[in-house]
């Protein structure tokens, strides 16, 4: 861990001379040890050089000397190992943002620096008056504390150690770093040679903060469904405020439904029009009871047989029977609408409250998974609203304008996620965006509608995307070729999907993020789906991937792509790989 000899400079800083706070308090020192240390402190601030032993921290009636210098002065050889060259080097490493050092552990438990780079100081907001190693050992943020000392027990066990923790300033700012140690067999006299590297990724841990966020609600959502079970299987099933069945159960009813073939069913996803109004101008009391009442018509106007459920917040779901067709399902949609929309909701010693719904409805046109017909319904109700509220559209109704009109924005947030997703995968050679260029050359082949070629494309920008879940000790692991680790990151596809489906303009993908390593003879990971079963955006995706990475490992498109003629029928659909190979004939500029 980084650290450095007990020798250091002082700034000279009026301001921080004159600070409330006594610079050399928590120094475990005496009056007189303090007295000592502070004249030896005005020596090196008038430019001079001091030297002072003060009793070890540790109370063990020990000393130590520390060799205090001004900041001007230059660096001194301690046992030869500073010389004119480490003097050049040091005016290098100020110019990069990373603090780079070297050191010993000893068999005892000590650490002693060999070399440390001049990137500390940033790292902890200041120049320490403590010695630096002491100093950064003070900045572990408490909460960190464990995962940094576990990191530095590893090293003494000869393990490479990545890890990301906190670092509370000098300056009173709370920093992210990332940390990288390479320990080598210990000498002969039991001593570990390590070699690290530290970086700020402040910046980047801030980027992926509302991520973070949305995976940590996932998580303490199943926490909470895991307790609702064990409390009551009923009450795991039931939306606590409304009595419909949550999200969950309706998942797994429209999944046995569906299991039948699906031919007459339809999912109409409801959204209560401007609801946010509601709470803010009447309050959050008057904005539940319009939901109670929303849920109590939605159910009591559906058949025995359809399923209401509550899918979050303002927004209710439908599984209707009985929709063999466009005009059925059109039916069904116009009197829930009616039922809602015909009577404001009377709310007691409250004045009624107007309520619209806007609907999406997609109808099974033979065997469908629910999650992708869920994504079809909730595309056509963004098109409602966009179309002005109150109303239903059925995915049948949607036009190229609509799809056009949810690209942007879907777009470029994959795109950001994709980049971030491959960045940390360390797998940059398969850029997220090469693969949306092929995948979208591929669509064009085969003259797909805009709305598979969307989706597809979003699968492509965010196929990787899992990766942003999974801890960093398992991908460091994996990246020593760590059998377990390797085998964890098999289930990015599922844990990226979940993370998708979160996400309304990219929902569309998730099937796709599921589904992208399946392989066309059946044999492919996670489901084990082959053939036409896997979702046909996803096997494009994998025509798509499985040329780049070829172009990657050979540097040469007519060599690439035998390698992916070979794979037709095994890992690939041959029709899709028919199409990739037409499309790079037709379209040179994807070949640069």
């Amino acid at each position: 861990m980084p650290c450095s000899p007990d020798t250091y400079s002082v700034q000279s800083n009026a301001a921080a001379l004159d600070a409330p706070v006594d610079p050399l308090a928590g120094l475990g020192l005496d009056d007189e040890a303090r007295a000592r240390l502070a004249a030896a402190l005005a020596e090196a601030l008038r430019g001079g050089r001091a030297t002072i032993e003060l009793p070890t921290p540790h109370g063990d009636g020990g000393v130590r000397t520390l060799a205090i210098a001004p900041a001007s002065a230059r660096p001194e050889q301690r046992d030869g190992r500073i010389d004119s060259d480490d003097v050049r080097l040091g005016d290098v490493l100020e110019a990069i943002d990373e603090h780079i050092y070297a050191g010993e552990l000893h068999p005892d438990g000590r650490y002693t620096e060999v070399f440390a780079g001049p990137g500390l100081a940033r790292l902890l907001g200041g120049a320490p008056l403590l010695p630096a190693e002491e100093a950064y050992d003070a900045a572990i943020h408490p909460d960190d504390r464990a995962l940094y000392d576990a990191a530095t027990t590893q090293q003494r066990l000869g393990e490479q150690v990545e890890l990301e923790y906190r670092l509370v300033g000098l300056d009173g700012v709370t920093r992210w770093v990332r940390e990288r140690v390479v320990p080598r067999p210990p000498r002969a006299d039991g001593v570990i040679e390590v070699r690290g590297i530290v970086s700020d990724i402040t910046r980047q841990h801030s980027m992926s903060r509302e991520l973070a966020t949305a995976l940590t609600e996932a998580n303490q959502l199943n926490v909470e469904l895991d307790q609702a079970r064990i409390e009551a299987d009923r009450l795991a099933r039931t939306d606590p405020l409304t009595g419909l069945v949550n999200r969950r159960a309706f998942v797994e009813a429209a999944q046995e439904a569906l299991a039948g073939g699906g031919a007459d069913i339809a999912i109409l996803m409801v959204d209560c029009d401007r609801f946010k109004s509601v709470n803010d101008t009447r309050g959050h009391h008057v904005g539940d009871a319009v939901l109670v009442e929303v849920a109590h018509r939605l159910r009591g106007t559906a058949r025995s047989s359809d399923v209401v459920g509550r899918w979050g917040g303002e927004e209710f779901v439908v599984l209707a029977r009985g929709c063999a067709d466009d005009d059925a399902a059109r039916e069904v949609a116009g009197r829930l609408r009616l039922a809602i929309g015909s009577a404001p909701v009377e709310i007691d010693g409250e004045a009624p409250q107007p309520v619209t719904i806007s609907l999406g409805v997609a109808r099974a046109r033979g065997p469908a998974a629910a999650a992708s017909l869920i994504v079809e319904a909730d595309r056509a109700l963004y098109a409602a609203k966009r179309r002005g509220r109150d109303r239903a559209v059925l995915v049948t109704e949607l036009t190229d304008r609509d799809l056009e009109a949810e690209e942007p924005e879907a777009i470029r947030i994959a795109s950001g996620l994709g980049i971030v997703a491959g960045i940390r995968s360390g797998d940059a050679d398969v850029q997220p965006d090469q693969a949306d260029a092929i995948v979208t050359a591929i669509a064009k082949e085969l003259a797909l509608d805009p709305g598979t070629t969307l989706s597809a494309r979003l699968g492509a920008l965010l196929h990787d995307v899992g990766y942003l879940a999974v801890p960093d000790t398992t991908l460091a692991r994996a990246r020593r070729g760590d059998p377990a680790a390797v085998e964890a990151l098999r289930a990015h596809g599922p844990i990226g999907a979940t993370l998708v489906a979160r996400v309304p303009a990219l929902a569309a993908a998730a099937p796709i993020v599921h589904h992208h390593e399946e392989r066309y003879d059946g044999t492919g990971a996670p489901d084990g789906l082959r053939a036409e079963t896997i979702p046909l955006p996803a096997r494009i995706v994998a025509t798509a991937i499985a040329y780049l990475e070829h172009l990657r490992d050979v540097d040469d498109h007519a060599h690439a792509l035998e390698r992916v003629r070979a794979e037709a029928g095994r890992r690939l659909d041959p029709g899709f790989v028919d199409a990739l190979v037409r499309a790079l004939a037709h379209r040179s500029e994807l070949l640069a």
